[in-house]
């Protein structure tokens, strides 16, 4: 098992395709293909983002594509991340659950199941909402609100340079497509330069 988490972690590392932790404080500087977001899960989960077409309103996972975003957020359970703008038929989706970390169960939506989508809008900085999970079992219920006084005094006391630019936008539970519910391991792309 150590020799799987240290193989993951060096391709990932070698890859750099992944986003592993939360935006540096002093890199909040955006151009107009790539956004921020900012969401509040459980402090203790690892959150797996992965982009998706949509089609006749389904998220199209792709099995294909590298995850995008794979953050635990701070301690304060925000996640604050830096990714490309989506196009008008893209959006990314919440793919990934691992409550423990890299050591626990892994937990992810299938087909006919919804899971959290959003878009990014270039040049933006998007307060989405916070998700609960609630306790997990075999499919964990979402619970979804938004705290804006609550993410203010976040961003002023660890963004201050986000301070006053966040706008709110909306989580979209979205049915799952093309993700089989017995997928099996997960494979991690190897990208070489």
């Amino acid at each position: 098992m150590r020799k799987v988490v240290t193989l993951l972690f060096a391709v990932i590392t070698v890859s750099g395709c992944v986003t592993m932790g939360n935006l540096d404080k002093s890199n909040t500087k955006l151009n107009q293909n790539e956004g921020i977001i900012i969401i509040g899960v459980q402090p203790s989960y690892r959150v797996g983002m992965k982009l998706g077409d949509i089609e006749k309103d389904q998220f199209v996972y792709s099995p294909n594509l590298p995850v995008s975003a794979n953050i635990i957020p701070d301690q304060s359970g925000y996640i604050v991340t830096k990714l490309n703008a989506t196009s008008k038929n893209q959006r990314y989706g919440i793919t990934q659950l691992l409550p423990s970390g890299f050591t626990g169960p892994r937990l992810g939506p299938c087909d006919g199941a919804a899971t959290a989508t959003f878009n990014i809008r270039g040049g933006e900085v998007t307060y989405l909402g916070e998700v609960d999970y609630g306790p997990i079992g075999v499919a964990p219920r979402a619970k979804y609100t938004k705290n804006i006084d609550k993410v203010s005094q976040y961003v002023k006391n660890n963004y201050p340079l986000l301070d006053g630019k966040v706008k709110t936008g909306s989580l979209m539970f979205t049915m799952v497509t093309n993700m089989p519910c017995n997928e099996g391991p997960i494979t991690v792309p190897v990208y070489i330069k």
